[in-house]
This record gives C-alpha cells, sequence and structure tokens, in this order.
C-alpha cells in the first residue's frame, strides 16, 4: 500500500500561477499518474482546484501550500479551504475520502 503522505510517490503537477486547476487538467494528469502531488509556493499558487466528481480507484491527490493566499479546493459538493502550511490528502474508492487535512 502506497504512503499516502510520501510526496516521493507522487507525481508534482506543474503550477500556472494564479490559475486555477480543472477537472479537466486533473483527469489528464490522472491518466498519466496514479498519485499527483500538487505543492503550492509564493510565486507557484492556484486559487482553486477542481477535483474529479469520479475516478478510478486507487488514486491519490495532495494539495499543500506554503502560500500567502488562500486555495478553495472543491469536490464531492464539498468545498475547503486551504491556508499557509495546510495541506489536504484525497484518495479513491469509488468517490473521494479525506485522509488528513492539517
Amino acid at each position: 500500500m502506497i504512503d499516502y503522505l510520501n510526496e516521493k510517490n507522487a507525481y508534482s503537477l506543474p503550477i500556472n500561477n494564479g490559475k486555477a486547476f480543472t477537472e479537466a487538467s486533473l483527469r489528464a494528469a490522472l491518466k498519466e499518474h496514479n498519485h499527483i502531488l500538487i505543492k503550492m509556493v509564493n510565486g507557484g499558487w492556484a486559487p482553486k482546484v477542481f477535483v474529479l466528481s469520479l475516478t478510478d480507484v486507487n488514486e491519490t491527490l495532495k494539495i499543500v501550500t506554503n502560500t500567502v493566499y488562500q486555495t478553495t479546493v472543491y469536490y464531492d459538493n464539498k468545498e475547503v479551504i486551504l491556508n499557509t502550511g495546510e495541506s489536504l490528502t484525497l484518495t479513491t474508492r469509488v468517490a473521494w475520502h479525506e485522509v488528513n487535512l492539517r
């Protein structure tokens, strides 16, 4: 079983500063990689992340923010706001499940 919190196991998704991650961009990345890391820093920040509604089993998405700005994550009719130093790890079974939010 993968260590869901270990960033070495994930593909680091490139960030276009100030642009949201759309469902389409995440879908494209998940076709190539089962475990995605979005790690934001000042100068590499996304205001919004839209997570797919339905995905394959055994996929992981970890979002880490170390910026001065907030990031809002939308998934399964939920809205989670991440502040500086917080992370959210989502993994799939049939729907997204929160592993941690700190």
